[in-house]
């Protein structure tokens, strides 16, 4: 072992709270587990120690110990030696759990776009924007509370000057920028540049919601215009792929673009991207009076069907994902879920939190009517841990009335919440028809095609 100070490498960072620890990768966002003990060695690795002046703190039996943790270490590169005592802010103090370990930073209401399906609407005039500097100060709260992940959103985050002003902050407190969400018009050489210039290799999430100039009609564009939109933004998507960073399209199922989804399926197949996600819009936001795109449910569910069937008979060549119906990660290890599973652990929602542009903090990006704070008013810490945001992380699915006699729960775990607001009025106890109507497809349909086709069991 070199004789030089120990440092954490640049690329790595520590989390933790009192019941978990972890080892970050900055760059790619892997998670090593920790054991408390190997916690307490890192959070020493500062650049202040030599390894000989931490080793007298440990017996000979954990000195061997230790020196394997550091070869393993080394072999990731995840710590290194300097002949220059330094100084690396690691912040090892343990927080209270659970811990908040993913922001969806909204970081702008200004946009280029006036699409359908916004569920922003005119919520949030420019003027009420949080400033840099209100939004500098939020960053260095979250580094305090050990968050791991923020991705950044909008409005339209490329038309924002601030925006890699604000990337450049979150990385310097060691924070990883998670992703991006854009409508990819502004996605130009420039800002691939400032992309690739990261250190975070953050996945670019782009709506595109619509495959011809005609439907382009659903993001506010007609005639030309939104030919020479569309067009940009799919040559945009291929410098994207071309220059190795992650692509996942985003697509809202609406009038404009039912009788085309297999033309947009060819289409984004030729495109190379990571991954495409299906989604059905929501009532919300600028939706709420948008009747002429909306769709009968039955015939978005059976357009779904019949696309994923085509898809798994084209040997599944790109990553799919279709709301309420198809995820292939969660059929690596298909299990009902039980009654006292969290509703929000799905996709791992129960450790993060939206903050919007006038700096209201709601537990999802879809919960506008639900603020639980304001970071003007008060601090993100006591948000997130407040009784409020905990009644709603904490719900089970034997919590929600509407749902108890439906033996179809532990497939669905009683669907969307905020769905259950929008259609009901009640975000606590009453039903998503959508999911209800959706599990009933997806048990008598979709599971025996997956079962067909030998991806479940």
């Amino acid at each position: 072992m070199s004789n030089g100070y120990i440092v954490l490498s640049d690329g790595y960072t520590i989390k933790g709270s009192k019941n978990e620890q972890v080892l970050l990768n900055l760059i790619d966002g892997a998670r090593y587990d920790l054991e408390p003990e190997q916690f307490d060695f890192l959070s020493l690795c500062d650049g202040s120690f030599r390894l000989a002046e931490i080793l007298t703190q440990y017996d000979e039996e954990s000195q061997a110990v230790i020196h394997d943790f550091i070869n393993n270490l080394k072999e990731i590169g995840a710590i290194c030696f300097v002949d220059k005592k330094t100084c690396r802010k690691l912040h090892g103090n343990l927080v209270s759990i659970p811990r908040l370990q993913a922001v969806h930073l909204e970081a702008t209401s200004r946009c280029n776009m006036r699409c359908a399906h916004c569920y922003q609407g005119e919520l949030y005039p420019v003027s009420d924007n949080l400033t840099l500097e209100e939004i500098r100060r939020l960053i260095e709260e979250m580094e305090k509370m050990q968050v791991e992940n923020i991705s950044i959103s909008g409005g339209e985050p490329f038309l924002d000057k601030n925006t890699f002003d604000i990337v450049r902050c979150v990385e310097e407190h060691d924070i990883r920028v998670l992703s991006f969400f854009t409508n990819g018009l502004l996605v130009g050489e420039k800002a691939i540049e400032r992309i690739l210039a990261c250190r975070s290799k953050p996945t670019m999430f782009v709506s595109l919601d619509a495959i011809t100039p005609a439907g382009m009609r659903f993001r506010g564009f007609d005639g030309a215009t939104g030919k020479k939109v569309l067009d940009r933004i799919l040559e945009n998507i291929r410098n994207l792929v071309a220059n190795k960073i992650r692509v996942v399209i985003n697509t809202v199922m609406n009038r404009c673009n039912i009788t085309t989804l297999r033309k947009m399926y060819n289409i984004i197949r030729g495109l190379n991207v990571n991954s495409w996600r299906i989604g059905f819009p929501k009532r919300t936001g600028f939706f709420k009076g948008q009747n002429e795109f909306e769709l009968p449910w039955e015939t978005m569910i059976n357009s779904s069907f019949n696309l994923l069937k085509h898809h798994l008979g084209e040997g599944r060549p790109f990553h799919l994902q279709m709301e309420y119906l198809y995820r292939e990660e969660l059929f690596e290890n298909f299990e009902l879920l039980p009654d006292d599973a969290f509703v929000c652990d799905y996709e791992g929602r129960r450790e993060s939190c939206c903050v919007k542009p006038n700096g209201d903090v709601v537990h999802c990006a879809y919960c506008a009517d639900f603020p639980l704070g304001n970071i003007r008013q008060e601090r993100l810490e006591k948000i997130w841990y407040s009784s409020a945001m905990r009644k709603v992380k904490e719900i089970r699915i034997k919590d929600v009335e509407g749902c108890k006699n439906c033996e179809l729960r532990p497939y669905c775990a009683t669907g969307c919440r905020i769905n259950a607001y929008f259609l009901h009025g009640d975000f606590y106890h009453a039903k998503d028809d959508y999911a209800c109507k959706a599990v009933k497809f997806f048990v008598h349909e979709v599971i025996p095609l997956l079962k067909k086709e030998k991806i479940i069991k």
